[in-house]
Parts: C-alpha cells; sequence; structure tokens
C-alpha cells in the first residue's frame, strides 16, 4: 500500500532494458480479498503462478516503549501477515492444484541479531524464519519449495544513509549490499527445485563479525 502510485513505474524503471516485459498490478498485503484478487489476475493476464516473492515489508525505527498499538498493528499486518495471505492465495491458485512452485520470503538480519529501536522489525522477521520453515515441511512433499533470503545491511530506500556508515566498519565487505545482490540470491532459491527450508544470508559476512 505504501508504494502504490509508484509500484508500476518503477518496476519500468528498474527492468526497462531486460528481456520480456513488465505488468503491474497493485494490492494492499494487509487484506485477503486483496491479494486473491491480485493473485487472480496474474493468473488470467500471465498464466499459472509459479514463483512468488513476498518483498514487500515496512520498517519502523521507534523504541518500544514509544511505539503505538496502531504502529505496532500496521507493521505486523504488513510483514507477518501480508506474507501469509500472499502465500495462501498462491497455493489456492493453483500451486497445490499442479504441485509445483517456489516461494521465497525476505527477511532481515534483524531478525536474529536484534537492533535498537526495531524491536517490532525484528520480531516480524524473526517470525518469517519459523513461517518459511514450518511451511518448506508443509509443502515439501506436494514439490512445492519454500526459503528465505536474509538481508544484512542493503543500501535501499528503508535504511537511513547515516546508519549505514556507522555500520559498515562491522561487514567484514566494508560495504553495504546492493539490491540486485539480494535479487540474485533470490532467483537462485526461485529457481532451485532441491532446497528448501533454507535461510540464506546475504550480508556480506555480517553473522562473521557478531
Amino acid at each position: 500500500a505504501t508504494f502504490r502510485g509508484t509500484l508500476t513505474t518503477w518496476s519500468y524503471t528498474l527492468l526497462r532494458n531486460e528481456p520480456g516485459s513488465v505488468h503491474g498490478h497493485t494490492c494492499d498485503v494487509r487484506n485477503e480479498a486483496s491479494v486473491r484478487e491480485a493473485l487472480a489476475w496474474t493468473e488470467q493476464e500471465l498464466g499459472p503462478v509459479r514463483y512468488l516473492v513476498t518483498a514487500a515489508g515496512i520498517n519502523l525505527d521507534r523504541l518500544l516503549a514509544q511505539t503505538s498499538e496502531a504502529e505496532m498493528r500496521n507493521l505486523l499486518d504488513t510483514n507477518v501477515i501480508g506474507t501469509l495471505f500472499c502465500s495462501k492465495a498462491a497455493l489456492k491458485a493453483g500451486m497445490l492444484r499442479r504441485r509445483q512452485g517456489s516461494i521465497v520470503n525476505v527477511g532481515s538480519v534483524v531478525g536474529e541479531r536484534g537492533n535498537i529501536g526495531q524491536t517490532v522489525y525484528a520480531a516480524s522477521k524473526a517470525a518469517l524464519v519459523g513461517l518459511t520453515r514450518s511451511l518448506a515441511k508443509e509443502l515439501a512433499s506436494r514439490n512445492i519449495t519454500v526459503n528465505m533470503v536474509q538481508p544484512g545491511f542493503i543500501d535501499t530506500g528503508m535504511t537511513r544513509a547515516e546508519h549505514l556508515q556507522a555500520v559498515v566498519g562491522h561487514i567484514p565487505m566494508l560495504r553495504p549490499g546492493r539490491a540486485e545482490e539480494v535479487a540474485r540470491a533470490v532467483h537462485f532459491l526461485a529457481s532451485s527445485s532441491y532446497v528448501t527450508g533454507q535461510v540464506l544470508p546475504v550480508d556480506g559476512g555480517l553473522r562473521l563479525s557478531l
């Protein structure tokens, strides 16, 4: 919902030099009916959904004692419930019937190591680890894989420049990651038919320094 007005333009800009075509369709991942409609549109316009990447997510840099109930619920609804809704919709749209598919969830290193001012965000990303592994067990016999990429500090609009500068010294590779490096990991997991239930760090070796 946050990026509703810019999603299609952003997608075209990002992929304009790539082969194939770009199609955009927005939905509110916090609303199950909206998610079902988006999956139905996708199947109608583009054919069977074989891959699902649950990358919709929001962050909140705020101490827990200063976080309102509404802010907590919005973040958890987007990051956790939204992932559940999208996964369920993709399964019911045809993955289960065809006994084929791949789901890749996007987590965060914060979900394991924690971070000051990100208690709610960390809780949401930690939840996705259990979600990923449990769903992988549910779906393995149906030839559907479920995995997670766990980015470290990536140079995106969700990570403040001053925060990136402060943590670079703790990253063995001495730089933040790039979005395309996360995308390559997503592609690897989505296309790996015998890898499931795995959490793949994309963090420049950050966990080695913990």
